[in-house]
């Protein structure tokens, strides 16, 4: 696989970029560190700053980062362009996203009211791009924690997958790891992952179903559990489901401001592109499909879809998931 050539920049013209890490050139937060808009040599660029207190050891981290993304060549996974480690500052630089992160779509509305059925479709299939191209590598990576955050949006809105602090690769001849700690987001996590710290390509379909979900219904699933008051606990892979399961329409799950500009034959393929989240959900990872099949299914309606089984969500332990599972069947 060809390396990109890294440039490795000095501090000082990081520093200079940003104006001294100016909370004006602020564009992001996370839990490895701080995104910052900076302009060096005549090109916008983001320039992350590793958080020290966020890893016990930052260079590794740095180095973690780099030998992942620097190997990487694709329309649907973000750039890295260089790097700095100088004294005692660790910060990656990639290309410039102008219009930020999908979370940020999900919670503002005003934002999401640019995001046609088309736009929304094309992210869908951006990210499933970038995945196949992740999990057909030779040493296939693993992303570990795709979620709304960590997928950016350039000036037309295409996608591109970020954030590969916690990704793994997998050998050739591994179909899964096992991990020492719990890694992810609370909420995104595979079932297999929390239970058995076990992590293979399918936990990222896991995730992308999710993702699928989130961008039909117009938020995220953390806000939707919050904005439904019941005794059971609120769960959008669920809700949907379950609707599913009982044959009732699943209009009510597409967001608002889709329902309002979609034809009829655009309905239908949403509820088919749910049906698609549904079965990469599922809580038996072999039941899930592979990347490959999922790009295929998106872009082929002659393509009939399996009923989907019943869908994974860890609330806090398998009992707890059992639990739920009863109140929903």
């Amino acid at each position: 696989m060809p390396q990109q050539n890294l440039h490795v920049y000095r501090l000082e013209e990081l520093k200079k970029a940003t104006y001294e890490f100016s909370d004006d050139n602020l564009i992001g937060k996370g839990g490895f560190g701080v995104v910052y808009k900076g302009e060096v040599d005549g090109r916008i660029v983001a320039i992350k700053k590793i958080n020290e207190n966020s890893v016990p050891r930052v260079d590794v981290a740095l180095a973690h980062e780099v030998s992942v993304l620097q190997f990487l060549e694709h329309d649907n996974v973000v750039k890295l362009l260089g790097f700095c480690s100088e004294s005692g500052h660790y910060l990656s630089v990639y290309q410039y996203m102008q219009n930020g992160d999908l979370k940020m779509y999900l919670e503002d509305q005003s934002k999401r009211e640019k995001l046609t059925w088309e736009k929304r479709f094309n992210i869908i299939n951006g990210i499933a791009e970038g995945l196949v191209y992740l999990h057909g590598l030779k040493d296939a990576i693993i992303h570990r924690d795709l979620k709304p955050a960590n997928v950016l949006l350039n000036e037309n809105h295409t996608a591109k997958i970020a954030d590969f602090n916690l990704s793994e690769t997998l050998a050739e001849n591994e179909t899964h790891i096992t991990a020492e700690i719990l890694c992810g987001t609370v909420g995104y996590i595979a079932p297999e992952s929390h239970l058995a710290l076990r992590y293979s390509p399918k936990s990222d379909v896991h995730n992308f179903g999710l993702l699928v979900l989130e961008i039909i219904a117009g938020c995220n699933i953390m806000d939707y559990s919050i904005s439904k008051s019941n005794d059971r606990p609120a769960v959008l892979q669920f809700d949907v489901w379950h609707q599913w399961k009982n044959k009732k329409p699943l209009l009510g799950f597409i967001d608002q401001i889709l329902r309002n500009d979609c034809m009829q034959d655009q309905i239908d393929h949403i509820e088919r592109c749910i049906l698609i989240g549904l079965l990469c959900v599922q809580y038996n990872s072999n039941k899930r499909p592979n990347m490959k099949d999922v790009l295929q299914m998106l872009n082929n309606c002659n393509i009939s879809l399996l009923p989907p089984d019943t869908p994974s969500y860890i609330i806090g332990g398998e009992a707890r998931l059992r639990r739920a599972l009863v109140d929903f069947l």
